[in-house]
């Protein structure tokens, strides 16, 4: 990426951070059946309407995943783990630098932020509370807002729902 002209190590070095932070976020998202299969697929679609030339690889990593959550809806008999959250949090990290790559680096900047927004959320989220609670931020803990929205009575399907629309709307 070239987000930094002529300082080639700081394009490097925020390429780094970023794909590692999204591979985080979308790790820390994945608590909650069929929600980040949901938000994968409809940021590929997006992704490949706007990167044309990785429409193509973005189609059909969005068939990939819609296809992954007819068996990772609620009741899942299968799920992404970390190798498969890894994954999808590094294409959706990779694509989004490559994305912004001709573009200005706030639009770039947004434009990453946006594509990411449900799983950076859900990092930033997870961390204030466990930090405001002296926790480990490291720690597993049932603070994720996905599982906070089923304590108040929404249904697995209804947050994977509402997560799908905040990415289609941020996301477009």
């Amino acid at each position: 990426t070239t987000f930094f002209p002529s300082l080639e190590f700081l394009d490097f070095a925020f390429s780094v951070f970023w794909i590692v932070f999204v591979i985080n976020a979308v790790n820390f998202t994945d608590v909650c059946d069929g929600l980040v299969g949901g938000i994968s697929t409809i940021t590929f679609l997006v992704i490949g309407f706007w990167v044309l030339q990785f429409m193509i690889f973005c189609v059909l990593m969005s068939g990939v995943t819609a296809g992954f959550l007819f068996f990772n809806l609620h009741k899942a008999s299968i799920f992404l783990g970390d190798a498969g959250s890894h994954l999808l949090g590094f294409l959706i990290a990779a694509l989004g630098i490559f994305g912004g790559n001709k573009l200005h680096i706030i639009d770039a900047g947004v434009w990453m932020s946006l594509i990411a927004a449900v799983p950076l959320f859900e990092l930033l989220f997870l961390t204030v509370v466990r930090m405001q609670k002296g926790k480990n931020i490291t720690h597993g803990s049932p603070d994720h807002f996905s599982l906070r929205l089923q304590k108040a009575g929404f249904t697995r399907l209804q947050i994977v729902g509402m997560a799908c629309l905040v990415t289609t709307i941020t996301t477009t």
